[in-house]
């Protein structure tokens, strides 16, 4: 890309980034941007006669994600919508309140996988560290579950930069 009166103009193959918009036809005009809770993205070519809008009132990668598989299917793959996975059986499944009017921290499992994320962001994939403990490597944080007689988690301790923060299990 190249930038003119801010906006991205793609450049013919030989002068191109690798994974940067690459179906897109040299001398195409681009614009996406995030702030604040909402996501754009503006993109068109004159000499292919081809335009495209979307706009969202959410702020996260997926949209541009989404956003790119739209406009170069054949290199962007389409990113994964969780909230419409089919989520597997968990007994960490939850959603956990650090704080009162705090954003929330969901956790389930996925294919296997237990995956977290606060209402604001997009899931990450936890490591397992021990039976009932998890590191969230891109937020430095671990996640330890406490689990009841019952065999589900009724609260974690969330561990990062020495502090620690109890979390129950609201849902």
């Amino acid at each position: 890309m190249s930038m003119g009166l801010g906006w991205q103009t793609v450049l013919a193959p030989r002068h191109r980034v690798p994974d940067d918009l690459g179906d897109l036809p040299p001398g195409s005009l681009e614009k996406g941007g995030n702030t604040d809770g909402y996501s754009s993205f503006i993109g068109m070519n004159r000499d292919s006669k081809w335009g495209f809008v979307a706009m969202t009132n959410v702020n996260d990668d997926d949209f541009q994600q989404v956003i790119s598989h739209a406009v170069s299917p054949m290199t962007a793959k389409m990113p994964i919508l969780w909230p419409l996975v089919q989520k597997d059986p968990s007994p960490l499944s939850g959603t956990y309140e650090i704080k009162k009017g705090r954003p929330t921290l969901d956790v389930f499992k996925y294919r296997g996988n237990v995956y977290a994320w606060i209402s604001t962001g997009t899931p990450a994939k936890l490591r397992r560290l021990a039976p009932n403990a998890y590191a969230w490597d891109e937020a430095s944080l671990s996640l330890t579950f406490n689990i009841a007689a019952s065999g589900r988690a009724t609260s974690l301790i969330a561990r990062q930069n020495c502090r620690a923060f109890r979390a129950i299990r609201i849902r």
